[in-house]
């Protein structure tokens, strides 16, 4: 498995990023919001994730390291597919994203095209599990979807859920998280 590769950019188009090395042309798929500023004709080092979508090995390249690590993540959650994880990282930067992630902010990733509430709670439960090792238990889930259909926001029920205490029963639990959110 390649890590990366150094080579001369010699063509981009809507899908594709196109290297040579060698004689031989490399095609990637990439994000738009990663090769901003970088032209034709230059040397570029791509970092390479190749990923198995519906019986077709295709391969993704990141002028950075922590883009190819968050793509890698974003790619792993079930229901996610690789237009949706482009979207995602062609919508924020690195750090825009993992403060998204880390807040729990679902309206940021509700503005991007094509994702809906449920997919945008998918996304954000995913990479609170594997970026900040967060994950809700049961309790928390029921007393967010609770929450929500009351019309609290999910990034404000987030920011205080995540850190309440799991030894709390669902009602404590409720009046906790509503106590929080009216402080802030």
């Amino acid at each position: 498995m390649k890590e990366y590769i150094i080579a001369k950019l010699i063509k981009i188009d809507q899908d594709y990023i196109y290297l040579l090395l060698n004689n031989i042309c490399y095609k990637f798929f990439y994000s738009k919001n990663d090769i901003k500023g970088i032209k034709e004709d230059s040397e570029i080092k791509l970092y390479i994730s190749n990923v198995w979508i519906e019986n077709e090995l295709k391969s993704f390249g990141f002028l950075n390291v922590e883009n190819r690590n968050l793509f890698e993540i974003l790619i792993n959650i079930n229901t996610i597919g690789q237009k949706t994880v482009l979207k995602i990282l062609d919508s924020y930067n690195y750090e825009e994203l993992i403060d998204i992630f880390k807040t729990g902010n679902t309206d940021k990733i509700l503005k991007i095209k094509g994702i809906g509430n449920y997919t945008a709670k998918l996304i954000i439960n995913g990479m609170q599990k594997s970026l900040f090792n967060n994950q809700l238990s049961d309790k928390k889930q029921q007393v967010l979807i609770s929450l929500e259909k009351l019309g609290y926001k999910t990034k404000d029920i987030y920011k205080v859920i995540i850190n309440a205490d799991d030894k709390l029963t669902i009602d404590q639990l409720t009046k906790y998280v509503l106590l929080e959110i009216n402080l802030v």
